[in-house]
């Protein structure tokens, strides 16, 4: 859609969950082409339809009940790439967790949190696993 003179874009990515149960989800946004974060594993309220957190939806406090986007950089893997995501309350009780394959030759894979109007306030964490070895972890609260 063109307004203004700025193409809106939508971008979708099925995602794969983990755990007990096989579920596919969609991460759905909207965003402005823009920049994207400069950081490794970037946290935002939008993502572009590469997959990457802009930097100016980049944060580190977020209003509940919205989706959390995680971007992970992923431009000089030089194999298929197995990511898992792990997001986690203050009380080490696991909200949700998304797991996908990432071939050889992707730039970013996205992650959603999912709608967050049931999670508690305060303090949470995304933790992102790489081929079953733990690389990061991300700080955020919901407010």
């Amino acid at each position: 859609m063109l307004k203004n003179g700025v193409v809106v874009v939508v971008f979708v990515v099925a995602l794969a969950g983990c755990g007990g149960e096989e579920d596919r989800r969609n991460v759905s946004t909207h965003a402005v082409f823009s920049e994207p974060a400069r950081d490794l594993y970037a946290l935002g309220t939008t993502v572009t339809r590469e997959g990457a957190v802009p930097a100016d939806s980049t944060g580190e406090t977020f209003p509940r009940g919205g989706e959390v986007y995680l971007s992970v950089n992923v431009q000089g893997a030089s194999v298929e790439q197995e990511i898992e995501v792990e997001w986690v309350a203050a009380s080490g009780r696991v909200m949700r967790r998304d797991q996908v394959e990432v071939p050889q030759g992707s730039r970013w894979a996205a992650f959603s949190s999912g709608k967050t109007h049931a999670w508690p306030p305060g303090e949470h964490r995304a933790v992102v696993t790489i081929n079953g070895r733990r690389v990061s972890e991300r700080q955020f609260s919901l407010l």
